[in-house]
């Protein structure tokens, strides 16, 4: 208890605070607290960082599933249709064709749903079906598998584009293995960009819907970037909340263009 002291200025306050002598109840700045400290004499910026951590912690449970979904039904998608030769007997039955449709489908399903409603939708089902623990995590993960199609579709639109300038054959014909053909040429070199945009923009969305689901539903059992916005913090965190979350949109953003471009040119 008395290693924090309650209401401490933060930097900002102490350097702006003109009238010092009437706020001699306040305590003033120190270097330990950067950002002053809470009514409960808590750090802000240990708070704040304990907080963004575990939204980050949350925004992976959805950016996993739709990468692993994702990528798989982009290249199933894209290679898992065979086709049939000239003068060859067409199986009715063929397994790989039958998965292929019935993938097709069933992305289709996916993409057709608006993601607000499937967002409404998720929060609906995970406070009647999960304890409260697991309830972030069960929307985080319902969210991003249901963003896969956009994914899985971009691979496809890629590799065809691909198909279409004759690198598939090109290389097929240099004796390329299938593997290095999947994972270096179309993945790596020509998909990157798509997934690494794909997956920040899911990243940062998978944050914004904790902050609005914490701030207008109270639901989170934990202090997450949400509940700093809550009118319990709201008094404490208004200021350094609002401009934390912000250098945090922006600074993902900036490291997201840093990867894929380069001077204006695309990789790949």
């Amino acid at each position: 208890k008395n290693k924090f002291k309650p209401n401490r200025n933060s930097i900002i306050e102490h350097f702006l605070d003109k009238d010092k002598k009437s706020n001699n109840h306040k305590k003033q700045y120190k270097s330990k607290h950067p950002l002053g400290t809470d009514s409960d004499g808590k750090d802000k910026m240990y708070v704040i960082s304990n907080a963004t951590l575990r939204n980050i912690q949350y925004a992976l449970v959805a950016v996993i599933p739709f990468l692993l979904f994702g990528i798989l039904s982009g290249l199933m998608l894209s290679f898992g249709r065979r086709k049939t030769a000239i003068g060859n007997k067409k199986q009715i039955f063929n397994p790989l064709n039958i998965g292929y449709y019935v993938l097709d489908w069933f992305i289709k399903i996916l993409h057709s749903f608006p993601v607000v409603i499937v967002i409404l939708v998720g929060v609906l089902f995970v406070e009647n079906s999960i304890t409260p623990e697991l309830r972030i995590y069960g929307l985080m993960f319902f969210f991003g598998s249901f963003c896969v199609p956009q994914l899985a579709y971009d691979i496809e639109k890629e590799v065809n584009s691909l198909r279409k300038k004759e690198f598939i054959k090109a290389a097929e014909a240099l004796g390329v293995s299938r593997f290095r053909l999947i994972v270096v040429d179309v993945l790596w070199f020509s998909c990157r960009d798509i997934i690494f945009s794909r997956s920040m923009n899911l990243f940062l969305a998978a944050i914004a819907i904790e902050i609005f689901k914490t701030f207008y539903m109270s639901s989170s059992s934990a202090t997450t970037l949400g509940t700093l916005f809550n009118p319990n913090y709201w008094f404490d965190y208004k200021s350094q909340a609002i401009v934390f979350v912000g250098m945090v949109f922006f600074s993902v953003r900036w490291f997201t263009e840093r990867l894929i471009y380069d001077d204006g040119v695309t990789y790949g």
